[in-house]
């Protein structure tokens, strides 16, 4: 999060910091039920999202309907989605 204009963790913030190139980009991530992973740092739902119960408790299919609370028309992404949005920078991926 750069310019503190996108919710932390969002690929909307991913992307600014690849597009500013910045050296390196720390993420959290959650292991979902079916061991996809999503770009998340807390471990319940409610704490950011429209979702409820452990982030863990979810898989892909449902982790895909997942919004962010303060704004609902971005959706929560993948370890994927981050790693796609690098791929046209020289940033260090520190996954945590």
């Amino acid at each position: 999060m750069l310019s503190g204009k996108h919710v932390p963790n969002s690929l909307e913030a991913v992307l600014e910091c690849a597009q500013a190139n910045v050296p390196r980009l720390e993420i959290d991530i959650q292991f979902l039920r079916d061991d996809s992973m999503l770009v998340f740092h807390d471990r319940q739902l409610q704490t950011e999202t429209t979702g409820r119960g452990p982030v863990g408790s979810l898989d892909a299919l449902g982790a895909k309907l997942l919004r962010y609370s303060s704004d609902e028309r971005i959706r929560v992404p993948f370890l994927g989605d981050v790693v796609d949005a690098l791929r046209s920078c020289d940033s260090v991926l520190q996954v945590d």
